[in-house]
């Protein structure tokens, strides 16, 4: 489906793509697939705290965060997210370098640069930490940030408010998360090499569940295995998914003489592919929920340790998604095989309107329109120069103080 001629693109994503976490893994992906057949010849560049790359054996080549200020000035656009990365703790996954700062360096800093260049920002259906409340230093930055961008797209409604009441002049936009149209990209018609290699590693044939390989799980392990039982499964397959939240398939085994598989952390293609071809999925991810949802898959949502986390209202409500006590439901819904629910259909259809946009976006992106995001956000560089305390800063170069990057890192 390319709407556009095929020029060369290059557009720039940032999030949280150095982690072992599926869901975080597949928006850069999925960014690629949507805008390649729209676009034809695009390049998605991913940026993140730590760099990665595909010799070392990570899903996708992502540059450094703090390679963006040699890149943006080259890039069509850039997205910010998805993933709940609108957020001001201080908490990451894994170790950084100390000359990163979290959190506002993957996400917030290049938003502000890219505007500030007058580029594209699309802030890509992400989500807001409510937990985390937008600090008065960086508010009107923030602001600023979003009046200037092209798109502002929320996957919730807990995100939206927490954006909206900032004030802002950004229409924003609820929309669902971007990985809703996976069965879209990636139809489950066929096996893939890499599943059927996947497969005869393991000794694999179907039916088979999927049980997320969750450490939170070890109080659930009886109530899972009765289910299990009432529903006559002989394979679970112990799959990882957030492995940089701790999920290892070595960790807990199930009571019952279940022929119980353990997997190591995959590709998240290779992933999203296992886990629509299970018969059942058993998680607390919200990426692996939402997979099985479009797939049509019967998928048991535990609240391992986000019982507080707004961000799992979007999978409430739909029809194949259940409670570990919905036994009755489970059973039914197993026994009935999988089926999409309407409304996850509908969630891809908005998800074809929006990429179009993006599309749209970045190709009619006008001198006018990049004027425009500039002069917003100068005032607010300009109101930061004029308040900053230069006594406060690390003793630097005379050209690093002059360095707006430098002068945004430093004014909080």
């Amino acid at each position: 489906m390319k709407l556009f001629d095929s020029l060369p693109y290059e557009v720039g994503i940032v999030g949280t793509f150095d982690v072992e976490n599926y869901g975080d893994l597949l928006f850069p992906i999925i960014a690629q697939r949507q805008l390649s057949r729209r676009l034809g010849n695009v390049k998605i560049v991913p940026f993140s705290p730590n760099a990665k790359s595909q010799s070392q054996s990570w899903p996708i080549d992502v540059l450094s965060t703090d390679a963006i200020k040699e890149r943006l000035p080259f890039l069509s656009g850039l997205l910010i997210g998805g993933g709940q990365i609108v957020r001001f703790d201080k908490g990451y996954p894994i170790p950084v370098n100390s000359n990163i700062n979290l959190p506002i360096d993957y996400w917030l800093m290049p938003a502000v640069l890219g505007a500030i260049l007058g580029k594209p920002v699309i802030w890509n259906a992400l989500g807001a930490w409510t937990g985390s409340s937008v600090p008065s230093c960086y508010a009107d930055v923030l602001k600023a940030t979003l009046s200037a961008s092209a798109l502002v797209a929320v996957r919730d409604e807990a995100s939206f408010t927490h954006l909206d009441q900032l004030g802002s002049m950004a229409k924003i936009e609820q929309i669902p998360d971007t990985a809703f149209s996976l069965a879209v990209l990636w139809p489950n018609s066929e096996f893939s090499k890499e599943y059927i290699a996947w497969c005869e590693s393991l000794e694999l044939k179907a039916p088979y569940v999927i049980l997320q390989a969750d450490k939170h799980f070890e109080p659930y392990l009886q109530e899972i295995t009765a289910l299990l039982i009432s529903l006559g499964v002989k394979t679970v397959v112990s799959l990882p998914v957030c492995r940089c939240h701790g999920d290892n398939s070595q960790q807990f085994s199930l009571e019952a003489p279940f022929n119980a598989i353990r997997s190591e952390w995959l590709d998240p293609i290779l992933t999203c592919e296992v886990i629509s071809h299970s018969n059942l999925v058993i998680a607390s991810s919200l990426h692996a929920c939402i997979t099985a949802i479009s797939y049509g898959i019967t998928c048991v949502h535990i609240d391992s340790f986000n019982h507080f986390d707004r961000k799992f209202e979007i999978i409430h409500n739909f029809n194949n998604i259940c409670r570990l006590n919905e036994t009755d439901r489970i059973v039914d819904l197993y026994r009935k095989g999988a089926k999409v629910d309407p409304r996850a259909i509908a969630y891809a259809d908005l998800l074809e309107q929006y990429w179009d946009r993006v599309g749209e976006v970045i190709t009619g992106w006008k001198a006018s329109e990049s004027a425009n995001t500039t002069s917003i956000m100068l005032p607010v560089i300009m109101n930061l120069l004029k308040n900053m305390d230069v006594s406060e800063l690390p003793q630097e170069t005379p050209k690093q103080k002059r360095s707006i990057w430098n002068i945004l890192r430093h004014s909080a």
